[in-house]
């Protein structure tokens, strides 16, 4: 992020404007590996939020790796024992449990609303996680392949018998031919894509035009939990999350890489809220009775834009 000669104002490292303003002082990590204290800068030019000052590659990559490590010793993989006792894995399995309460639960509450927007056709899953999503994809009999940069969560999909390919997804654009898929999926990565225009830009060739979509889910920045608890808010998530938009800014990043919008509104899940509430209490656990209490109100923040992510659906413009 650079800062402007003339005037010593930060410029937006999205749209390069100098009409900046500082967003939220004084937050903290998610998974605390510092005790620093992070900005972001919001832009009034494209309506996007970036940190300030920008984090070098070094110390993201430093961060993954951190979480990566925290991930090992929560997951408990022991290649000498055989002992597995995974979360990530019980949690997918237990989506087919015979459990009433939690099937009732996860319909109400589902952890994918993208999910029932892809009606068939080839997705390209991209940051895949432990492959939570492509499990789904693959119980529907949907064609599609992951990708996921981090070693442990590739072993961690494949003990759910997900297979996914370990790469890096700015590479994706040489791995696969053009053309070659009706949908993209961006499930909560494009607020750690460091120049995202670029980003989306190298990956449009991958779809088929006119009728391929690319669908993103994303923290919404204009959330009500955002408004109310500020600097506690658990979207924020720096350093990783480097960027963070509204519906307008979004729409400003598709529109430069070459994307038109189909649909775009927001999701509110009741633990979004219980996070945030979590951060504030310092808590350890969710609040299960306030996640129900809150729930009938979700509508309400969906109408007026104010959920806790956006979905968005777009494709390609016409040449």
């Amino acid at each position: 992020m650079k800062k402007s000669n003339s005037k010593n104002t930060i410029k937006c490292p999205i749209c390069n404007s100098d009409k900046t303003f500082i967003k939220q002082r004084n937050i903290n990590e998610n998974i605390l590996r510092t005790t620093k204290n992070y900005t972001y800068i919001g832009c009034k030019n494209c309506n996007t939020s970036s940190l300030f000052p920008f984090p070098e590659i070094s110390e993201l990559q430093e961060h993954y790796q951190f979480i990566d490590n925290q991930s090992d010793k929560s997951y408990i993989i022991s290649f000498l024992s055989n002992e597995i006792n995974l979360s990530t894995v019980q949690y997918l399995e237990s989506r087919q449990s015979p459990n009433k309460l939690a099937s009732f639960w996860h319909n109400l509450n589902p952890e994918y609303p993208t999910l029932n927007m892809i009606t068939g056709g080839k997705v390209l899953d991209l940051g895949s996680g432990s492959g939570s999503f492509c499990k789904l994809l693959k119980e529907k009999e949907i064609d599609f392949v992951g990708v996921e940069q981090s070693e442990n969560s590739v072993k961690i999909a494949s003990l759910a018998g997900i297979d996914l390919i370990q790469d890096d997804i700015f590479s994706v654009s040489q791995r696969f031919p053009n053309s070659s898929f009706d949908y993209i999926t961006l499930n909560h990565v494009i607020e750690h894509i460091v120049n995202p225009i670029d980003f989306l830009h190298s990956i449009r060739s991958l779809l088929v035009s006119p009728t391929g979509q690319i669908i993103l889910a994303l923290p919404n920045l204009n959330s009500i939990s955002r408004f109310v608890f500020r600097s506690l808010w658990h979207g924020w998530d720096p350093p990783i999350h480097v960027h963070h938009y509204n519906s307008k800014s979004i729409e400003f990043i598709l529109d430069k890489a070459g994307y038109k919008i189909v649909s775009i509104y927001t999701n509110t899940k009741p633990d979004g809220f219980s996070r945030s509430l979590n951060k504030l209490l310092d808590a350890k656990y969710r609040f299960l009775l306030l996640r129900i209490l809150i729930f009938p109100f979700l509508w309400f923040l969906n109408l007026f834009g104010l959920g806790d992510e956006l979905i968005v659906i777009a494709k390609l413009k016409d040449d």
